[in-house]
C-alpha cells in the first residue's frame, strides 16, 4: 500500500477504564482499554467484541486511504453522519479518541470531524445534572480558515488552533489524549500541543456524531478507523496507529530464497509508504530553527512553516513526488510556468545575513539557461544585486552577487546532475565566510562569500521559483523545465549534518541483522539462516524477516582414477547426485576414447538443484613403438627368428615365439603384439616370403666299366654345383661305383639337391652255387651232373665276366624196399631228405598218419610206401599181409625199463644172433648189431633223449624212450 506523503495525525487523550474482551482488531491498535474500533470495513461495526455498533446516517462507503474500496465514509449531504453509543465516553477520567479523516474543498462555516455533547444534542452547552458542561470535538471552522481542537470538562475549556490547517483531498489522522490532567492534540503522530485539564465525564445522554453535529456543522470529506480507549495513550502507541500501514512498509525479497552451501543470496529491503508529512513537522525537529519559509506543495503552495508566505502558482501543474505521491510537487513546463512568493522583509537576510536555501528539482531538459529560484534587487541604482540556483546548459550553479562589480560577485558549479532524477539541491550562505553548494546532501563546491557591500541590500523583489525577474525589463525569463518540490529558506547557515539531515529525511535508513546498513545485502551462510532487516523512516520502524535455507552440497563423486592406453574407451559416471554434467564434452555413462592424460571434473546436481563437483584424472599411457624387423626373404626349408621391439614382452601369431628361430612353411604375414610395462600394446607386421625350392635334377643313374667317361648335369636352377670333384656338364672318369650330389641353386638363391648313382663295372668273375634235380640250364648249358663248371659272359654293362657254376645234381629217392617184422609191422630204408608215405596199393590212397620209415599193418591187404624228395617221388613194390599164424613169438619179449636212462633189457629172446637196427624218429641208423638170450641189453646212455625204433630181425619194430 501506498503512504501519504501529506497524511497528518491529530491525537487527543482522555482517562477511563473499561474492561472489554477484543476480536478482529488489528495488532497495531493497543488493546488494553479499547472501548471501541470501527474500520468500515462495510459497516459501521465495532469490532473491539464490545458491540458499540454505529448508525450510519446518509453517509455512503467509498475507498479508503489506501485505495480499498467499500472501506471508509464518505459524508457530503447536509445531514449525514455516523452516530456511536454515547456510553463509549461514559465516566471516563482518561481516555484517547483517534480518528482518520480527508476534507474536501466546500467546507460550510463549521464543519465538525465529531463532537459529542451533553444531555441536549442540539443545545450549545447542555444542561447536565451535576457537571453541565462536558463536550469534545475537533473542528474545521471559517471555511477551511481555521482547524482547532476543543475540550471541556466541568467550566474549563481547552482549545488549540492549528498554525496551519490540513490540507485538503488528504488523509490525516488526528487524536485527543487526555490523561486526566492534561490534554495533548496531535496531527499525523505529531504532538502539537499540550494543556494542563482535570475532572471526569460524566454520563452521556447522546450519541457522539461522526461527520456533523446534530444536523448541523457538516463536515464534507471521508472518515475512516475511529478508536476509543478508557485510557490516555503513550507517545509511541499514538505514532504506531499514524505509521501502521501508513508509514514504511518493509518487505525483503530475494530471487531464491533456498541456495546452496557456498553460495550467495542477495537480499533488498523495499519500502511502501514512503511518503512524509506536508507539515513543518515533515522536517527534521532541528531544521524547524531559523525556518523562515516551507513550501512542500501538498496540493497547493501554502507556506507551512507558519509564518505565512504563501506562494502564487502561475500555470505550474500539481504532479507526483519524488516518493510517488499525487498532487505533492509541481511540474514546470520551461515556457512561461513560476510560482512567486511575495517579498517580505523576512527575506533582507538573504544577501545581508547568512542563510540557507534548499529545493527538490527533476529537470527535464538542460538546454540554455533554466533557472530554479532566485531573487534580485531593483531599486534602481544596484539592479544586478540578487542570488539564485539555476542550470547554465548542464551546470548547476549557486550564484550570489553584491553589486554589479566581480569582487562582490561569488559562485559555485557542479555538473552532477542527472536527467528526469530527483536531485537536492542546498545553497548555504556563511556570511563573510563562504559560499557552499550541496547536491543530494554532499558539498559539490565552495568559493568565498561576498564581503563589503557599498551599501544595505534593500528587498524590492518578489522570490521567484520556476523562472528569474529581468531587473531591466521586469519580466520572467529562463524558465525551468522539470519538477520542483520542498522548498525550504533558513535565516542561518545549516551545518553539513543538517544539510545530510535535510537530504535523508523521509528517506529509509536499514539495519540488517548481520550489521549492514544497506538496502540490499549479499550474504553466504554457512547453515539456514533468517535475516531481520528494521526500516525507520520519519522516525517509525518495522522489521521483517526472510529466511535462507541453505542445502548441503551434493557429495559428488567421479570415480577412481584410472590409467588406460591410448585408443582405449572409457566410460565415467558421477555418483552422490541426481544429474552429472562433465567437462571437455564427456557425457556421463557414456564411453568415449581420451586422446591424452586430462583431469575431468563432472558438477553433479541434487534434487534441490545444488551442485557440487569432483575430479577424476585419467592418464592415457602411449602406446609402445613395436618393431616387427624388416621383411625377410628365405628359401623353402630355411629357418628364420622374428624378434620384436620397443616394448618389454611380445606375443607372436601363427605360433611364433618371440627371438625362437623357425622354419616357415609359406609365404606370410607375421603380427607381433608387444606389451611395455603399462600392460600397453601395440602390433608390428613383419612379412616373410618363402620361395620354393628349385626342382633341382641329377639325371639317370648311369652304369659303366671302368675308364668310361661318364657327363653329369644337373637341372631345374640356375646354377650346379657337384660333388667329388664334378663339374656340371664336363665329362669325367669315374674310378669307382659312387652316389655324385649336385646342389642347383636358382635367381633367388634358393638351393636344393638331388643325386644320381654312377656304378662302375670291373671285369669280373663271380660263382653261383645251385642245386637241381636230374639237370640244370644255365646260359644255354645242361648239366646232368653234379660239380663245378666255369662260363665266359659279358655282362649287361658289356663289361667281361667268368662265371663259376657250383652245381649239385639231386637224384629221385631210390626205390624202397619194405620189410616185414613182427606183429606186421613194415618197414623200409631211411634215405636222407626224403618223405614217406605208406598207401594202399589196391586204391593208391595214402594211409593217414602213415608217414614214419615203418607202419603197422592192421588189417590184411596189399600195401606199398612211397618216397619223396624234392626232386619227386618213387614207390615201392606192393605187398601183401594175411596175419596168418606168424610170428606169434613176439608176444614173449619183454624190453624193461621203458623208458630208460640207460640199459634197456630185451627179455625172452629165443633165437641166437638176432639183428637189429635202432634208429631215431627220422628213420636215421644210429646203431646196428646183433643180439642172443645171453647178450640181451642195449646200453643207450650214449645216445641223446627222445624216441627210438628197435627193430629186431623176426620180431618187429619196438618204440622206445631214452631220458
Amino acid at each position: 500500500m501506498n503512504s501519504i506523503k501529506s497524511s497528518m495525525f491529530i491525537v487527543f487523550s482522555l482517562g477511563v477504564f473499561i474492561n472489554q474482551v477484543f476480536a478482529q482488531v488489528p495488532s497495531y491498535v493497543p488493546s488494553n482499554g479499547l472501548v471501541g474500533w470501527w474500520p468500515f470495513t462495510g459497516n459501521a461495526n465495532d469490532l473491539s467484541g464490545n458491540g458499540n455498533h454505529g448508525t450510519v446516517n446518509g453517509a455512503t462507503l467509498t475507498t479508503d486511504r489506501f485505495g480499498n474500496a467499500n472501506q471508509a465514509y464518505l459524508n457530503n449531504t447536509s445531514s449525514g453522519s455516523i452516530t456511536l453509543n454515547p456510553s463509549v465516553l461514559d465516566n471516563l477520567g482518561a481516555f484517547n479518541i483517534g480518528i482518520w479523516f480527508n476534507a474536501s474543498n466546500n467546507q460550510g462555516g463549521v464543519s465538525d470531524i465529531f463532537q459529542i455533547d451533553a444531555n441536549s444534542p442540539c443545545a450549545i452547552y447542555p444542561a447536565q445534572t451535576g457537571n453541565p458542561n462536558n463536550n469534545v470535538y475537533v473542528r474545521y471552522d471559517n471555511g477551511l480558515a481555521q482547524f482547532y481542537f476543543s475540550i471541556q470538562i466541568n467550566a474549563t475549556v481547552v482549545q488549540y488552533t492549528v498554525p496551519s490547517p490540513p490540507s485538503t483531498n488528504h488523509w490525516h489522522f488526528v487524536s485527543v489524549n487526555y490523561t486526566g490532567t492534561t490534554v495533548s492534540f496531535f496531527i499525523n503522530g505529531q504532538l502539537l500541543n499540550t494543556q494542563a485539564l482535570s475532572g471526569t465525564f460524566l454520563t452521556f445522554n447522546q450519541p457522539l456524531f461522526i461527520a456533523n453535529w446534530c444536523t448541523y456543522e457538516d463536515f464534507n470529506g471521508k472518515i475512516d478507523d475511529i478508536g476509543i480507549w478508557n485510557r490516555a495513550l503513550t507517545q509511541q502507541e499514538i505514532t504506531n496507529l499514524y505509521n501502521a500501514n501508513n508509514g514504511p512498509q518493509a518487505t525483503i525479497s530475494t530471487a531464491n530464497n533456498s541456495i546452496c552451501a557456498g553460495q550467495s543470496a542477495t537480499l533488498t529491503a523495499s519500502v511502501a509508504n514512503a511518503g512524509t508529512s506536508c507539515s513543518t513537522t515533515g522536517l527534521p525537529p532541528s531544521l524547524n530553527n531559523g525556518l523562515v519559509g516551507y513550501w512542500p506543495f501538498c496540493g497547493n503552495a501554502t507556506d507551512a512553516s507558519g509564518n505565512a508566505n504563501n506562494g502564487t502558482v502561475n500555470g505550474a501543474t500539481l504532479t507526483t513526488d519524488r516518493f510517488g505521491v499525487a498532487n505533492s510537487a509541481y511540474s514546470f513546463d520551461g515556457v512561461s510556468n513560476s510560482i512567486v512568493i511575495a517579498n517580505s522583509p523576512n527575506y533582507s537576510f538573504l544577501l545581508n545575513n547568512s542563510s540557507s536555501v534548499s529545493i527538490w528539482i527533476n529537470t527535464s531538459n538542460f538546454n540554455g539557461t533554466r533557472s530554479i529560484i532566485g531573487q534580485g534587487d531593483g531599486d534602481g541604482q544596484h539592479q544586478n544585486r540578487f542570488w539564485r540556483i539555476y542550470f547554465s546548459n548542464s551546470m548547476l550553479i549557486n550564484h550570489l552577487r553584491g553589486n554589479g562589480y566581480d569582487p562582490f560577485d561569488t559562485q559555485n558549479m557542479n555538473s552532477s546532475v542527472t536527467l528526469n532524477n530527483w536531485h537536492l539541491v542546498t545553497m548555504v550562505r556563511d556570511y563573510n565566510s563562504n559560499l557552499k553548494l550541496y547536491l543530494n546532501g554532499v558539498l559539490v563546491d565552495t568559493d568565498i562569500d561576498i564581503t563589503g557591500l557599498s551599501s544595505p541590500f534593500s528587498v524590492t523583489r518578489n522570490i521567484n521559483v520556476g523562472a528569474f525577474l529581468n531587473a531591466y525589463t521586469g519580466q520572467l525569463m529562463q524558465f525551468f523545465n522539470g519538477k520542483l518540490d520542498d522548498i525550504g529558506i533558513w535565516n542561518r547557515a545549516l551545518s553539513a549534518q543538517e544539510v545530510s539531515q535535510l537530504y535523508n529525511a523521509g528517506q529509509p535508513t536499514y539495519a540488517w541483522s548481520n550489521g549492514a546498513t544497506t538496502s540490499s545485502i549479499t550474504v553466504t551462510p554457512a547453515q539456514t539462516t533468517a535475516y531481520t532487516c528494521t526500516v525507520t523512516m520519519n522516525g517509525t520502524t518495522t522489521t521483517q524477516s526472510q529466511t535462507i535455507t541453505v542445502n548441503a552440497l551434493p557429495n559428488v563423486s567421479a570415480g577412481t582414477n584410472q590409467t588406460i592406453c591410448t585408443g582405449t574407451s572409457i566410460t565415467l559416471s558421477g555418483s552422490g547426485a541426481s544429474t552429472y554434467t562433465w567437462n571437455n564434452g564427456v557425457i556421463n555413462g557414456v564411453s568415449f576414447t581420451p586422446n591424452n592424460t586430462q583431469t575431468y571434473t563432472v558438477t553433479g546436481t541434487d534434487g534441490n538443484g545444488c551442485t557440487n563437483t569432483a575430479q577424476t584424472t585419467v592418464t592415457v599411457n602411449a602406446l609402445p613403438m613395436v618393431g616387427a624387423g624388416t621383411n625377410q626373404t628365405v628359401c623353402a626349408g630355411t629357418s628364420v627368428t622374428l624378434s620384436g621391439s620397443g616394448a618389454s614382452t611380445y606375443t607372436w601369431n601363427n605360433g611364433v615365439s618371440n627371438g625362437v628361430s623357425f622354419t616357415p612353411n609359406n609365404t606370410q604375414t607375421y603380427t607381433v603384439t608387444g606389451t611395455d610395462g603399462n600392460g600397453c600394446t601395440n602390433t608390428a607386421q613383419t612379412t616373410v616370403t618363402v620361395n620354393a625350392l628349385p626342382m633341382v635334377g641329377a639325371g639317370m643313374n648311369q652304369t659303366v666299366c671302368a675308364g668310361t667317361s661318364v657327363t653329369l648335369s644337373g637341372s631345374g636352377a640356375s646354377t650346379f654345383t657337384w660333388n667329388n670333384g664334378v663339374t656340371n656338364g664336363v665329362s669325367f672318369t669315374p674310378n669307382n661305383t659312387q652316389t655324385y650330389t649336385v646342389t642347383g641353386t636358382d635367381g633367388n638363391g634358393c638351393a636344393n639337391t638331388a643325386q644320381v648313382l654312377v656304378t662302375v663295372a670291373n671285369p669280373s668273375s663271380s660263382s653261383i652255387t645251385e642245386t637241381a634235380c636230374l639237370s640244370y640250364t644255365l646260359n644255354g648249358q645242361n648239366y646232368t651232373q653234379s660239380g663245378t663248371y666255369e662260363q665266359n659272359l659279358t655282362n649287361v654293362l658289356g663289361c667281361d665276366s667268368t662265371l663259376t657254376l657250383n652245381l649239385t645234381i639231386l637224384p629221385l629217392p631210390n626205390l624202397p624196399n619194405i620189410y616185414i617184422a613182427l606183429n606186421n609191422v613194415l618197414s623200409t630204408d631211411a634215405q636222407p631228405n626224403t618223405f614217406y608215405q605208406w598207401i594202399y596199393c589196391t586204391s593208391g590212397l595214402p594211409i593217414a598218419n602213415a608217414t614214419d620209415t615203418f607202419y603197422t599193418a592192421t588189417i590184411n591187404g596189399v600195401y606199398a610206401v612211397e618216397a619223396s624228395n624234392s626232386c619227386g617221388t618213387v614207390s615201392s613194390d606192393c605187398i601183401t599181409i594175411s596175419n596168418s599164424g606168424i610170428y606169434e613169438y613176439v608176444d614173449q619179449l619183454k624190453l624193461f625199463p621203458n623208458p630208460t636212462k640207460d640199459f634197456l633189457i630185451i627179455d625172452g629172446l629165443k633165437e641166437s644172433a638176432i639183428n637189429f637196427e635202432l634208429r631215431d624218429v627220422t628213420g636215421r641208423l644210429i646203431l646196428i648189431g646183433t643180439l642172443d638170450a645171453s647178450n640181451n641189453s642195449l646200453d643207450m646212455s650214449p645216445f641223446s633223449e627222445g624216441n627210438y625204433r628197435l627193430v629186431l630181425e623176426g620180431y618187429g619194430v619196438f618204440s622206445l624212450v631214452k631220458y
